[in-house]
């Protein structure tokens, strides 16, 4: 439905976001060293500190609840996949044309093969 598709557009979308808003490492390890007046930081530093502070986990946490929202549309992506692989080996496997060639490299190795183990003949002059 146009919900379903919607939905997933948003959370990929919000996804991005997510991962773009996580401070970096460094400004992590600025944030857990801050000692100063949090009231007297910018908006975005407030947050951060603010966020670091409360749980240290706080980027993992974000990133297990985005792969649980995502994880669904993940599997069907998989799925889809799985299946035209399925589909192209049960193609294969049905090829008349594949056995054929199969049957005709298996009968000139045959012949090869033939034709190196016979001892060879000696010529005259």
């Amino acid at each position: 439905s146009d919900l379903e598709i919607l939905t997933q557009m948003f959370v990929k979308k919000c996804g991005i976001t997510v991962k773009t808003l996580l401070p970096s490492e460094d400004e992590r390890q600025r944030a857990l060293d801050y000692d100063g007046d949090v009231e007297a930081l910018a908006p975005a530093e407030m947050w951060v500190v603010e966020v670091v502070k409360a749980d240290p986990k706080f980027e993992d946490c974000a990133k297990v609840a985005l792969t649980i929202l995502t994880l669904a549309d993940d599997a069907k992506d998989l799925e889809a996949s799985l299946g035209k692989l399925i589909s192209a080996c049960v193609d294969i496997r049905a090829s008349v044309g594949l056995r054929k060639l199969l049957r005709c490299t298996l009968e000139v190795g045959s012949v090869l093969n033939e034709s190196y183990s016979q001892p060879k003949k000696k010529h005259r002059h």
